[in-house]
């Protein structure tokens, strides 16, 4: 039996996570390749003084310092430079870049003409179509353009802390589920899989709205209860939104990992939480934000931008205040003290 060979498109901080783990733990599965690749997208990095592209530094000190410093790597985990190399020498491949790089790779995948793989996403973000004003799944673009079956895997998890304790992941997929839960489910991942994988997806995209709201509450200084009203706010958006998009989604798929508990972690402790903070507190615009973020990229303020082209098209900014009142504070429309706008029926 041929063994599925493993590709990774994309490696920021979660992707090199996630990579990290099924590297690991590939060795002990047979029905999948020991090595996994990763496709990098080089840069050069300061180490000591000098400079040095990121890819030679992981090869040597098997560390990806940017992104996820003080990790070691497995040596069956090799970061690729080439990405249709890596594609070409794949049968399942995991995305997970920035969403807003989505659509260029696409692109350049599809001018290759490669053979058909299995595909899943782990981005947390939407796409806005123009044409159609319609909302987008990244999974569903990646079905279009590319024919390949894609499944969204999403989940309560911080990249920084996957590979130290145990964790949950949820699987949306009418085709490959089985197939993608024997690759992510480890001693350390927890993985369930589900049919509906427009709310496993949107929840991933829309809690991120919802974190940068709760970070903006947390840096006014308004009370717990006053965070955690918004964030619940927030949440039934969310629920209301994945309607909108889908009239069959399941709404109990908000108590897998993808739904609540997501949330929790990104308003607790994400990087669109510190966001809000940041903006309330010290009121940073979100180009200084991601100009301090190191190469990393917000989801959140984007994602919300293209929910409010959304709502608009649709004429139902006032149901969501939530949402609207982010977008506000994030594009300079409105003041990060207005979040209490959310409260107004």
């Amino acid at each position: 039996m041929e063994l599925y060979r493993i590709g990774i498109i994309g490696s920021g901080s979660f992707g090199t996570a996630i990579a990290n783990i099924i590297a690991r733990d590939v060795q002990n599965k047979s029905v999948f390749d020991d090595t996994v690749k990763i496709w990098i997208f080089d840069e050069q990095v300061r180490i000591d003084g000098s400079k040095e592209l990121l890819s030679e530094y992981i090869k040597r000190e098997r560390e990806n310092v940017n992104y996820l410093p003080h990790v070691k790597l497995p040596e069956n985990l090799l970061f690729m430079t080439n990405l249709k190399e890596v594609v070409q020498k794949s049968d399942i491949l995991v995305f997970v870049v920035p969403h807003q790089f989505i659509e260029k790779i696409v692109q350049d995948l599809k001018s290759m003409k490669l053979k058909k793989k299995i595909a899943c996403s782990l981005m947390k973000g939407t796409l806005f179509s123009e044409e159609t004003a319609e909302i987008v799944l990244i999974s569903n673009y990646i079905e279009k353009e590319l024919g390949w079956p894609c499944s969204a895997v999403m989940g309560a998890n911080i990249a920084s802390e996957m590979h130290k304790s145990v964790c949950e992941m949820t699987i949306g997929s009418r085709t490959d589920g089985d197939l993608l839960k024997q690759l992510f489910n480890t001693p350390q991942v927890k993985v369930n899989v589900v049919r509906d994988k427009t709310s496993v997806e949107l929840f991933g995209a829309l809690k991120n709205i919802v974190a940068i709201a709760f970070g903006v509450a947390r840096g006014l200084q308004l009370s717990i209860n006053t965070q955690v009203s918004i964030m619940r706010r927030g949440m039934l958006e969310m629920i209301e939104f994945v309607k909108m998009v889908d009239k069959n989604a399941d709404k109990l798929t908000i108590l897998e990992s993808c739904g609540i508990a997501d949330l929790m972690v990104s308003c607790i402790t994400g990087r669109n939480a510190g966001c809000g903070t940041a903006i309330a507190s010290k009121g940073l615009t979100i180009e200084k934000i991601e100009e301090d973020m190191k190469g990393q990229k917000l989801q959140g303020t984007l994602c919300a931008y293209e929910v409010m082209m959304y709502l608009r098209k649709k004429n139902v900014v006032d149901k969501f205040p939530v949402f609207a009142t982010v977008y506000g504070i994030c594009y300079g429309k409105m003041d990060s003290n207005q979040i209490l706008k959310v409260f107004e029926e």
